[in-house]
């Protein structure tokens, strides 16, 4: 009897341990650390959420429109994406907190099938007349996991520490015809309110129409795989949310006509980037971005701006964050390499000009200091545990990893501390030069060796005399798997200089915007053109 009590409780040892050895390659096939750390997260989170009270949502929608909306999950998931044909609203009764229900419509949200996986569907819901969700009538509702659980909430937190205007999100509890849907993240929608509650006047909220783009993904999931045109940014038309309301009221459309006509002399290269967008704001959400590690939010088909009707530029609105992940390149790196050109994407474009990116780099370096993040988290805790609590209910193991955070940080760091900014050479002296200058001026050949561009501040001569350079010289990044392209860069002499040392020239430089000035020495050499070299100072030949 002994015996088979032994054997009985051996089996359940090796079952528990292969029970054990499953779940934990299953839970880091997932992206989790394992099974000892999530039950340690279990035990710790879960208990928290006994004491929360958030808001519960309740939904109810008729037979017939229950058959339409699982209409449009099938054929989601039959063709690996939320069509929008057919996707129409229905209508249905909202109850927050079991207080009176309101009339909303509703319908699927979302594009890819992440939004309808399981029973938790992600849904656009419209409040009718005179109801409303903390303040928004217009919202959706989705998987936590479809903004990455805590990591979209604290994202919008710093953007509107920031000033810039953000999404109202955060988590809540969800049923559906009774049926318990667990906890749902909330997500602000476009609308008047949203300009409210960021203290912003009635203004038009705008996007690059991102339907023939997705008539372009559309081919390739169906296995037409061709260049269509009409997909690239430089393609789509400057839409409007609300847009039936505008064509209605002569100030707002009036307002949209100018947005547009900006936004085309902007894409056009008639007007430079810093003369369109509201340019602080758009470097501190591209800083952010670096912060969070975010930069898949930079697709042209995700962005939205709020059109100021009396500056008359585009304020960016910090939409899904696509983070946290580890920033390994600055999401301005490799992209100041020259002038304008139509061909760019926005945000190429963004970075090409001077004042943007100097703004982007001031801003870098304020956020990169860890007493911002300190300072971020310390006046965030009392929400962030609210927030936290409320999602552990269903998600214990979803934790905001703050390391990343603060890594990303030590990476941005070391990104702007370039150990050298370029590499510079003497220029040969012409036949009519005055010792080292050539009438007046010295010419340097300057060679980029960075994936962001430099700024020359000035060149010492001798005995501490230093010289600034003609003009703003501003050195470009050296294009991706690239030699970098030489220019000039010229200074002028002072009275009565005619000679320089032959070597011992320094500079002194910055990355473009950055508060940090380095010093490097100039090569004692000329760089010069191949092409052009006399036969004498040509390269030796081997003897035959």
């Amino acid at each position: 009897m002994r015996k088979r009590w032994r054997w009985f409780f051996l089996s359940l040892l090796v079952l528990a341990c292969a029970g054990a050895w499953f779940a934990d390659r299953t839970l880091k096939h997932h992206g989790h650390a394992g099974l000892v750390t999530f039950c340690k997260q279990w035990w710790r989170n879960y208990p928290k959420s006994f004491a929360m009270d958030p808001p519960m949502l309740t939904i109810t929608v008729d037979k017939k429109g229950m058959e339409e909306l699982q209409g449009v999950v099938d054929r989601a998931l039959d063709k690996g994406v939320i069509e929008e044909e057919g996707n129409n609203y229905v209508k249905a009764d909202l109850a927050v907190n079991d207080e009176g229900a309101f009339k909303v419509k509703l319908r699927i949200k979302g594009k890819m099938t992440d939004h309808v996986e399981g029973k938790k569907w992600s849904f656009r819901v419209v409040v009718k007349k005179d109801g409303a969700f903390l303040g928004m009538k217009r919202f959706s509702l989705q998987h936590p996991g479809t903004r990455n659980y805590l990591c979209d909430w604290f994202y919008h937190r710093l953007m509107k520490g920031e000033g810039i205007i953000a999404l109202r999100y955060g988590f809540c509890k969800v049923t559906l015809n009774d049926d318990d849907l667990g906890v749902y993240a909330y997500e602000e929608h476009f609308g008047p309110e949203l300009l409210e509650n960021n203290a912003r006047m009635k203004g038009p909220i705008v996007r690059f129409d991102p339907s023939l783009f997705w008539q372009h993904r559309m081919n390739g999931l169906d296995g037409v795989h061709v260049d269509d045109a009409f997909g690239a940014y430089q393609a789509a038309a400057l839409d409007a949310f609300n847009s039936d309301y505008i064509a209605k009221n002569p100030q707002q459309k009036k307002y949209f006509e100018e947005a547009i006509a900006l936004m085309d002399a902007f894409r056009r290269g008639d007007l430079k980037a810093s003369e369109v967008f509201d340019v602080d704001r758009i470097a501190r959400q591209l800083a952010i971005i670096d912060l969070v590690g975010g930069q898949h939010s930079m697709d042209w088909s995700d962005v939205k701006f709020w059109f100021d009707p009396m500056t008359k530029r585009f304020q960016p609105i910090s939409y899904e964050s696509f983070s946290a992940n580890p920033t390994k390149e600055l999401a301005g790196a490799y992209r100041f390499t020259g002038p304008f050109a139509e061909s760019d994407d926005l945000h190429t474009a963004f970075f090409k000009d001077p004042e943007i990116f100097a703004a982007y780099v001031h801003h870098l370096e304020r956020i990169s200091r860890k007493s911002y993040l300190d300072s971020a988290f310390t006046a965030l805790k009392g929400p962030l545990d609210t927030a936290s609590a409320t999602m552990y209910g269903e998600f214990p193991y979803k934790e905001l990893d703050r390391t990343i955070y603060y890594t990303n940080q030590i990476a941005i760091k070391r990104m702007l501390d370039v150990p050298k900014g370029f590499h510079a050479y003497t220029q040969a002296p012409s036949s009519r030069s005055v010792g080292n200058f050539s009438g007046d001026t010295l010419t340097l050949s300057i060679v980029p060796v960075n994936s962001i561009p430099m700024q020359v501040d000035s060149l010492e001569l001798k005995h501490g005399i230093r010289v600034a350079p003609i003009g703003r010289a501003i050195v470009n990044c050296r294009e991706r798997g690239k030699v970098g392209v030489p220019m000039e860069v010229r200074f002028i002499a002072p009275r009565g200089e005619k000679d320089v040392p032959k070597k011992g020239l320094k500079l002194t430089y910055r990355v473009l915007g950055a508060a940090v000035e380095k010093e490097m020495e100039v090569f004692p050499f000329t760089l010069r053109d191949a092409k052009t070299m006399s036969d004498s100072t040509a390269a030796p030949q081997k003897a035959k």
